[in-house]
């Protein structure tokens, strides 16, 4: 059987924001908008206080499990809004071991959304270390050219195989969505060089097994844009 799927937002107005993304997502997966696909699930967070947000999300994801017996997709956006501080090592931390707790005693994957610090590579912080560290899979989706509008989707960790490689998507207004750039080559940049606290986290979150120095230097050069 099909599994449930519970889209969990924390940012959207729940005036016309949150119902046009719901409204996309049922779209985008071939229904028409006036449909109600039994499989999915939404919910809004964000009328909720942000001190009793861990609690109600817990509670609503145990009352969700219960009336399912299908696997149970969580996809949390964004992650960080629903703890008090994501700053706080306690906060994050419950917040991560009650994901643990849910995905080791039932049948349920969480997606969970995480901004980058500003001019950083680096998700937010304490929760998002831990989540670099924690996650299975990790995907960075960055704007690469602003002025044409090009996202870069980059596969920063991949427990159970290689990372894919790195592509190049653009927003396309008619799709209301992204789209593949099947033809484009960026920019070669030049004298750029990565920043080491950046690499030092990036090789421990790869979780990947020995490999030679040309295929490291590989790596490092592609994820931070940067030469020899």
């Amino acid at each position: 059987s099909n599994p449930i799927i519970s889209y969990l937002d924390t940012e959207r107005n729940v005036t016309d924001q949150f119902p046009y993304a719901v409204q996309r997502i049922i779209l985008d997966a071939g229904f028409n908008k006036e449909d109600d696909p039994e499989n999915f699930d939404y919910l809004s967070l964000l009328p909720i206080k942000r001190e009793e947000r861990f609690n109600d999300l817990r509670n609503y994801i145990e009352l969700l499990r219960h009336k399912v017996k299908q696997h149970l997709i969580i996809i949390l956006d964004v992650v960080t809004d629903c703890i008090v501080s994501f700053n706080d090592p306690v906060e994050s931390m419950k917040l991560i071991d009650m994901i643990n707790d849910f995905i080791n005693q039932y049948d349920m994957t969480f997606i969970v959304v995480i901004h980058e610090n500003p001019n950083s590579d680096k998700a937010r912080g304490h929760t998002g270390s831990e989540l670099l560290n924690k996650s299975s899979t990790v995907i960075q989706v960055k704007l690469e050219d602003e002025d044409r509008d090009i996202i870069k989707i980059t596969n920063l960790k991949n427990r159970n195989s290689k990372p894919f490689d790195s592509f190049y998507t653009r927003f396309d207004q008619d799709a209301k969505g992204l789209v593949p750039l099947e033809d484009y080559v960026p920019p070669v940049q030049s004298n750029v060089k990565a920043p080491t606290d950046e690499i030092w986290e990036y090789l421990i979150a790869l979780d990947k097994p020995e490999t030679s120095r040309a295929g490291l230097v590989d790596w490092i050069t592609d994820k931070f844009s940067c030469s020899l």
